[in-house]
């Protein structure tokens, strides 16, 4: 699903200040200009609502009471509501630079910008290995371009990140399965190795 950046801040607005992605900084891990929140988020319901992905229902003096979301738009934001953690999957090459970022916690979900404030998000299946899921992540991240690398950030902190260049990857001309075992060696350092970002 195709959401703007104000539709996310609205969602995550509605989980209220007591959730913990109420304190991660979605503005840099979407790296996102600052802009007033308040604009943001109205703009955000406002879009939902042309969209038919939300109802709002008013009081008597015209202020929104309560909020009905679509199926699909209440799962985005229950998977929000749950996320305690990031995990960032960026690739930069001399062309462009994009990512994916997983929102972590009893429910999983990614986004990876489409376009100019446009994100693709979606729900990720959060029984299976999250290592794994960040594995293929990499995968995909992959450009075939030797100037190319690929970096992860766990917890959305600079010092907790590892990167590696195409050539360090084994280049774009490796083996399938010497491609496959570095990747899971740079995988590995973010979420085995003792990784500042554990702690």
């Amino acid at each position: 699903m195709l959401l703007t950046f104000a539709e996310i801040q609205f969602l995550v607005s509605l989980c209220g200040d007591d959730a913990a992605v109420a304190t991660l900084d979605l503005l840099d891990l979407l790296d996102e200009p600052s802009r007033n929140e308040d604009d943001i988020e109205a703009a955000g319901l406002a879009s939902l609502v042309a969209r038919e992905l939300c109802r709002e229902y008013l009081d008597d003096e015209g202020y929104v009471q309560h909020v009905e979301l679509d199926h699909q738009i209440a799962d985005l934001h229950e998977a929000l509501q749950a996320a305690v953690t990031t995990v960032r999957i960026t690739t930069v090459s001399p062309d462009r630079s994009t990512f994916w970022l997983l929102l972590i916690g009893a429910r999983r979900m990614a986004f990876t910008p489409v376009g100019a404030g446009v994100y693709g998000a979606v729900v990720v299946h959060h029984d299976a290995d999250l290592r794994q899921q960040v594995v293929s992540l990499v995968n995909s991240a992959l450009v075939d371009d030797p100037a190319a690398g690929v970096a992860i950030t766990r917890g959305g902190r600079l010092d907790a990140m590892s990167f590696r260049t195409n050539d360090e990857l084994g280049g774009p001309m490796a083996a399938p399965s010497t491609r496959a075992q570095v990747v899971v060696e740079l995988v590995d350092d973010v979420f085995v190795n003792h990784h500042p970002s554990l702690g």
